[in-house]
């Protein structure tokens, strides 16, 4: 009876109904348009691009060398190239432009801030571009990859080894979808962005060479193809690497020394963010085993399966928020730049087995599945980001209510105790005291290693200190910030 009472209200539509029935469709006709047009990858953005702009309002980029970055853009007027980093020529150009219509620091802040945190979104929409019209399936591996394993490090967005890493997720996944003719171009762009902007290049390359020659031995039909691409990716890292010997760079190879890695493992991932990270991969393999265990024929493991990748995540994802909650956690952070290659493998290695293995799948019927993975990771990178930016704000704030205008010139940091095991707890403590000050700087903090009376002479003043036979004096009397002020209270 009830099919038979329905069936004339299908045939004549919503002319049958009253008013309120109507309008009641109407709505749910509404409703079901907004469901097909937001889709968990647009909220997913929505999360990412929420995220990055409070940090980049709350001042996230102005951490540790972000700070000293920017400094030196505006002080020499020229884009700040360290290690002959030269994407950043790039980067920096547009802020050198801004600081000749405005000295407003605010507004040169804000350019610098939303220029950095541009480029993990950016890495994420070309990862998701990459793969939309051919296996939007792999996209869950770059979502973990930039979402999560390299958040640990994300709030130090200046960092050219993360930013390395985040882009070559567009060349990894191209390489997996045998270079398409259109997305070509963008693979090229995106590989000559890394080869200038970090030595890991030299791994990197190597990785994708490496790819390459796996997929040209499995492939046979397109064997020419992946042997051209296996050669000019190794070309490339072979001259990546004779790039950075050629530079002999005491910075660089200091990098490479297994005390230090050692001590920068043991400060920005021992204990809790290693428990994340290992969660993480954890949550990888049971992503990439569900297809498979689709054989099995029961919905309940699968559902079982699924749930289990949800529930680890919000553990990864509790544990991230605490982590997060206590700025004096994470304050080294910054030396997580050592490892994102390392860490990323493990998801690259699932993405590359999965686009193998997975042909004879019918991966599409998991793609609901994946997507609420995807979206429960884009609120998750928004929390933890959001937290961490407020955590760095609200340090801010006070590192500039410690320098009170017209008191002294020079404070160590051993003036204003709370620093000690903080993030502002960093060489960079120098530059970041000048910017937060404005244009016309009236005081300074010293970093440790350096007294006052050794950070201020006449000749200028000593903006950062690495070690007493590397620091970078800033004349009195040049470029584009005035230390005037600060030369007068120093003297009185």
């Amino acid at each position: 009876m009830i099919k038979t009472a329905d069936k004339p209200n299908r045939e004549s539509g919503t002319k049958s109904l009253n008013k309120d029935e109507q309008s009641t469709a109407r709505n749910w006709n509404l409703d079901s348009r907004l469901v097909k047009i937001v889709t968990p990858i647009h909220l997913f953005f929505a999360f990412v691009l929420v995220g990055l702009a409070i940090s980049a309002i709350l001042g996230g980029p102005l951490s540790w060398d972000g700070s000293n970055y920017l400094f030196k853009i505006l002080d020499k007027q020229s884009p700040y190239v360290p290690y002959g980093r030269l994407m950043n020529v790039v980067l920096h150009y547009p802020i050198i432009l801004a600081s000749n219509i405005t000295n407003n620091i605010s507004v040169l802040q804000l350019l610098f801030n939303f220029i950095y945190v541009s480029i993990p979104l950016v890495a994420l929409y070309l990862a998701w571009w990459m793969v939309k019209d051919y296996s939007k399936n792999l996209f869950i591996w770059p979502v973990l990859g930039i979402g999560l394993v390299t958040l640990l490090g994300q709030l130090f967005f200046v960092s050219e080894a993360i930013i390395a890493v985040q882009l070559f997720w567009t060349v990894f996944l191209g390489t997996l979808l045998r270079f398409p003719k259109q997305k070509v171009p963008v693979v090229v762009l995106v590989s000559a962005v890394i080869y200038f902007i970090h030595p890991f290049a030299i791994l990197l390359f190597a990785i994708a060479s490496m790819l390459c020659v796996a997929l040209l031995l499995i492939n046979k039909q397109s064997r020419l193809l992946y042997t051209t691409w296996a050669i000019a990716f190794t070309i490339l890292s072979v001259t990546a690497f004779l790039r950075f010997t050629g530079a002999q760079n005491s910075y660089e190879y200091q990098q490479l020394s297994m005390d230090l890695l050692q001590t920068q493992f043991n400060t920005a991932l021992a204990g809790w963010p290693f428990r994340v990270l290992e969660l993480i991969w954890i949550v990888s393999i049971f992503v990439f085993a569900a297809p498979f265990l689709s054989r099995i024929k029961s919905r309940m493991r699968i559902s079982i399966t699924h749930a289990l990748q949800i529930s680890l995540i919000l553990v990864a994802g509790g544990l991230l928020v605490v982590w997060a909650l206590d700025p004096y956690q994470w304050n080294k952070a910054f030396d997580y730049r050592a490892f994102p290659v390392f860490t990323s493998i493990p998801l690259m290695g699932l993405a590359f087995f999965e686009s193998i293995i997975g042909k004879g799948q019918n991966l599409s019927l998991f793609w609901a599945k994946r997507s609420s993975i995807i979206l429960l990771v884009g609120a998750i990178f928004f929390i933890v980001l959001s937290i961490q930016s407020f955590g760095w704000f609200n340090l801010s704030n006070q590192l500039r209510e410690a320098l009170p205008a017209n008191a002294k010139a020079c404070y160590s940091q051993n003036d204003i105790e709370w620093i000690a095991n903080s993030p502002i707890d960093h060489w960079s403590v120098t530059p970041y005291s000048l910017l937060l000050q404005g244009k016309e700087p009236h005081s300074i903090v010293v970093s440790k290693g350096i007294t006052c009376s050794e950070s201020i002479s006449s000749v200028g003043v000593v903006i950062t200190h690495y070690n007493p036979d590397s620091q970078d004096i800033h004349k009195w009397n040049s470029s584009w910030f005035n230390l005037q002020r600060l030369k007068e209270i120093g003297k009185g």
